[in-house]
């Protein structure tokens, strides 16, 4: 089983009216590969339920599939820009099981209480924004109140094929940490090392063998990438208290704001060092292209940034479309307002600010 999986706890037991509730949530034209349907496996009478429960819960215990079920067909998605996107399509019995048992991944999800956290039930994606934009203009008016200066800086950026580069030591190693269900996260991983078949406009690949990475079209795999994240935010908010830093999926935002521009770009940049460091430990990086973006409020302070983190500064600009949000770290003009005084950056619509969900 492997020493992570040690004091592994045994599951509640699947019931056959659960399998029959769960097969019901899938689409009648969802994808399959092997000839049956999730809603097909609903209809079956107790007994062939009874039989399909058992089979998982040998899985569970042994932490292995039988051989006829490893394998994934991945196919091939033309994007709109260029290039492919794989979708991983799992046989029909592992995508119904790993669905059911999804249910104690979202309550460890639900039990995750990290304010930079964006991906938990009940946040939306837009919440580390607004935070930011109240803390940053509570901190500025009071500084104009004082009349001293004011500063902030923040950094936007993605992680480069993060589900792909993935390493299974690194997931195990914070699946302990955090408390993760190890028994799901067990058979999840022993899924991502089966063989693998690409699928491109009807041509199919030679038998490929993955070594790290996790599968989109998993169902957990949204929850697997939050929980090998979520020890790196903790250890943020422990070292670098004053830095903001707020993580949804893949993207990371890190920001910091204060009376001192010196001590601004001292505390972002070693904030950001810290975690281009703890991705490199994971052999996963950060992408240096047009997704990294640094915004700040004093020109020369993009320099002082640059200068110690390099690349991963990224592009400058004064206005960040991030998760569905178009936002400024500083005030701008937006025409008339109340008193004659200008708008934040980033406030509710009727300040003339367009405010747009992600899709």
């Amino acid at each position: 089983m492997g020493e992570w999986r040690e004091g592994a706890k045994a599951l509640p037991e699947i019931t056959i009216q659960e399998v029959r509730l769960v097969a019901r949530t899938f689409k009648t034209r969802t994808t399959y590969t092997d000839g049956v349907t999730p809603k097909m496996i609903g209809q079956l009478s107790d007994a062939g339920i009874s039989n399909l429960i058992r089979f998982w819960k040998i899985s569970e215990v042994t932490g292995k599939w039988p051989t006829q079920e490893k394998s994934v067909l991945v196919r091939l998605l033309q994007k709109e820009k260029g290039g492919y996107r794989p979708i991983n399509m799992y046989r029909t019995s592992f995508r119904l099981h790993a669905k059911i048992r999804g249910r104690l991944v979202r309550k460890w999800a639900r039990e995750q209480q990290e304010e930079g956290w964006n991906n938990g039930e009940g946040r939306w994606t837009g919440d580390a924004i607004w935070r930011a934009q109240v803390r940053n203009s509570i901190q500025e008016r009071g500084c104009e109140e004082e009349d001293e200066m004011w500063a902030a800086a923040e950094l936007n950026w993605d992680l480069k094929q993060a589900f792909d580069s993935i390493p299974w030591w690194g997931l195990a190693q914070a699946a302990q940490q955090m408390k993760y269900p190890v028994t799901v996260l067990a058979l999840s991983m022993e899924s991502y090392a089966w063989k693998r078949h690409l699928e491109i406009e009807g041509a199919l690949s030679e038998e490929i063998w993955p070594t790290r990475g996790i599968a989109a079209g998993s169902p957990c795999a949204p929850w697997e990438l939050s929980c090998l994240l979520l020890p790196m935010l903790k250890m943020h908010k422990r070292e670098h208290s004053l830095v903001t830093m707020s993580i949804h999926v893949d993207d990371i935002s890190i920001a910091m704001a204060g009376r001192n521009k010196e001590e601004v770009v001292k505390k972002l940049t070693k904030a950001g060092r810290a975690v281009i460091d703890e991705m490199d430990r994971f052999g996963m990086e950060i992408d240096k292209g047009s997704k990294a973006l640094l915004m700040v409020t004093h020109d020369d302070m993009e320099g002082q940034i640059r200068a110690v983190l390099g690349v991963h500064a990224g592009e400058k600009e004064r206005v960040v479309k991030r998760l569905g949000i178009d936002h400024w770290i500083e005030k701008v003009k937006q025409g008339a307002t109340k008193g004659g005084q200008r708008d934040w950056g980033c406030l509710p619509e009727r300040d003339g600010l367009s405010q747009r969900k992600t899709e």
